[in-house]
């Protein structure tokens, strides 16, 4: 008969009765690490069976990256391949990891739109007034500079003045412009 007395991380002591001796064991317990992906709760173990795309069953062998479920299969055809987990399935057809998404470009709002458009003068050489880049970046500048003259808005003409002299537009001098050329529907 064998008692267990306690374990302690991965040892666990024995106690075994062996013809009225009282003999103590400790074994030690070797946990394979199972892969775990956070986001989408799958768990790819060693030993476990899966099939490929193509419907060959085999085994994980090894998992060589966790974060994205790169692990090595042992096919029953006698063969060894690396393969990434959301090409795999297991034995009731659930794919072991979701395969990743590709990025979806979204529509940019009015504001953001004129904003890269006001930004475009920072692709132009420094100095070179005369580049296809400049001479829009200049005219949807002075479209914005005149109205905001009209207006009298000193700050926005300004804006216009400074990124037309320095040929530089930050991101917060564009939000400032593109959203002025919004308020007082200038087309650019």
């Amino acid at each position: 008969m064998i008692y267990v007395l306690y374990s302690i991380k991965n040892k666990v002591y024995f106690a075994c009765l062996l013809s009225n001796l009282i003999v103590y064991l400790q074994y030690q317990i070797t946990i394979e690490p199972a892969a775990t992906d956070k986001r989408h709760k799958v768990m790819i173990t060693i030993n476990q069976v899966v099939f490929n795309k193509k419907g060959q069953k085999g085994t994980i062998t090894r998992i060589i990256t966790k974060s994205t479920g790169y692990v090595e299969v042992s096919y029953e055809a006698g063969f060894s391949k690396k393969e990434m987990a959301f090409n795999l399935t297991d034995e009731n057809g659930v794919s072991l990891k979701k395969s990743p998404k590709k990025a979806e470009l979204k529509a940019l709002t009015p504001l953001e739109e004129i904003q890269d458009k006001m930004m475009w003068i920072n692709g132009c050489a420094s100095g070179d007034r005369n580049s296809m880049s400049y001479q829009i970046s200049a005219e949807m500048l002075s479209k914005i500079e005149m109205k905001a003259k009209e207006s009298g808005n000193d700050f926005i003409a300004s804006i216009c003045q400074s990124v037309d002299k320095y040929m530089k537009c930050s991101e917060k001098q564009a939000y400032c412009l593109a959203k002025f050329a919004i308020e007082n529907e200038i087309e650019l």
